[in-house]
C-alpha cells in the first residue's frame, strides 16, 4: 500500500510577513554595516537629518573646530577673566615740529625820565632803553622847555644810526614849552635805543621834560 506525502506550498502571504520580520530584526544593523561615510555624498545631509543631541564632544575630531563653527554665545563663554596690566613700552621717537602758533600778546618796553637840561654844545644823551634783537615799533615823547629864542633838534638812534629826528625853534624870548614825538619801525641789533638833543642856544633853562621811551616788539 502506497503512501503517498504531501507536502503543502507556503502561502504567499506567509512568505510576506517572514521577509518583513526578518528586515525588522536585522535589516538596521545590515545597513549600518553596509552604509560608511565614503557611500554618502558631500553636502547631501543636513542638520535636519541628525538627531538632537546625537553628537557629543567625543565624536568631534580634536582641532577640527575653529572660532568660525561656533555661536556668538559660545565665543563669549570661552573669555577669560581680565589679566595684570602689561610693562610700559618703550617712549616712541619724536614726532615732527608742529606748525607755529599765533604770536601772543608781547609787552612793551618802557623807559621814562622826568626831565635833563640841555646845554650848547655836542648832542646829549637824554634817555636809553636796551632791549633784546628783534624788530620793533619804537616812538619817544617828551615836552622841550626854552627861555629864549632857542632851537632844540632831538634824534632817536638804533645804536649809532639816527632813524628819526625833529627841531623846534622857540618863538619867544620867554620862557615857553612845546610836545616833542620821534615815530620810527627799526630792526635792533645792538640792542641800544636813545634819544639825543642838542640846542645852539646860551640860556639858562633849555629843557626837555617829562621823556618816554617805548619799544614795542613786532618781529
Amino acid at each position: 500500500m502506497n503512501i503517498r506525502t504531501h507536502i503543502r506550498r507556503p502561502r504567499a502571504s506567509l512568505v510576506i510577513a517572514s521577509l518583513a520580520l526578518f528586515v525588522a530584526l536585522g535589516g538596521s544593523a545590515t545597513a549600518a554595516t553596509l552604509i560608511t561615510g565614503a557611500k554618502v555624498k558631500n553636502g547631501t545631509i543636513t542638520g535636519k537629518d541628525i538627531k538632537g543631541s546625537s553628537l557629543t564632544g567625543a565624536k568631534v575630531k580634536n582641532g577640527s573646530l575653529s572660532s568660525s563653527d561656533l555661536s556668538t554665545a559660545a565665543k563669549s563663554g570661552l573669555k577669560g577673566a581680565k589679566g595684570d596690566q602689561g610693562p610700559a613700552g618703550q617712549t616712541g621717537p619724536a614726532g615732527a615740529p608742529g606748525a607755529q602758533g599765533p604770536r601772543g600778546i608781547v609787552s612793551p618796553r618802557v623807559q621814562t625820565l622826568g626831565g635833563k637840561d640841555i646845554n650848547d654844545g655836542p648832542a646829549q644823551t637824554v634817555l636809553t632803553s636796551d632791549v633784546p634783537a628783534g624788530t620793533y615799533v619804537i616812538s619817544a615823547k617828551a615836552t622841550l622847555v626854552a627861555e629864549d629864542t632857542d632851537m632844540i633838534q632831538c634824534n632817536l638812534y638804533n645804536g649809532a644810526q639816527s632813524i628819526d629826528v625833529t627841531q623846534w625853534d622857540s618863538p619867544e624870548a620867554f620862557l615857553v614849552s612845546s610836545p616833542m614825538a620821534l615815530t620810527a619801525v627799526a630792526t635792533v641789533t645792538t640792542g641800544d635805543l636813545s634819544v639825543k638833543c642838542v640846542t645852539d642856544g646860551t640860556a639858562d633853562t633849555t629843557e626837555v621834560n617829562d621823556v618816554k621811551l617805548i619799544a614795542v616788539p613786532v618781529g
